[in-house]
């Protein structure tokens, strides 16, 4: 059995997270559901981060936080930077302590995660997830 590259080990964890997010939004709103969804927002913005990172070492290439992006667009993964600059200014506002707009950015977290799904599926064309459970 071949060893997984970091990329395939970390999109593997991205779809999970994805779907821990998606979760999290069906649940009922009060203070503690919602904290919880924009904890796991921030994880899987990171994540994301973390992936295509891992990607672009093994294609090469070094990339910090404000070339992902850019990275994912290359590729074909995106189609345009507006929702994702708009994505990561949401993420620097959640780490701000306190966050101003938490409730605002709850608010969102629907369609953050149809973007994650998104990538994530066309970031799956070029990685090969590896199962979790191997």
């Amino acid at each position: 059995m071949t060893k997984p590259s970091p990329s395939q080990l970390l999109i593997s964890h991205l779809e999970w997270s994805i779907r821990h997010l998606e979760d999290s939004l069906k649940r009922e709103t009060s203070d503690y559901f919602q904290n919880a969804a924009l904890q796991r927002f921030r994880f899987t913005f990171e994540l994301t981060l973390k992936t295509l990172k891992a990607h672009a070492t093994e294609q090469g290439a070094t990339l910090d936080n404000k070339d992902c992006v850019n990275y994912a667009l290359e590729r074909g993964w995106i189609n345009t930077l507006e929702d994702w600059e708009h994505i990561d200014a949401c993420y620097n506002d959640l780490v701000k302590t306190p966050p101003q707009n938490a409730k605002e950015i709850f608010l969102e977290l629907g369609a953050f995660a149809k973007s994650f799904e998104s990538l994530y599926q066309q970031m799956k064309k070029d990685i090969q997830p590896h199962p979790l459970n191997a």
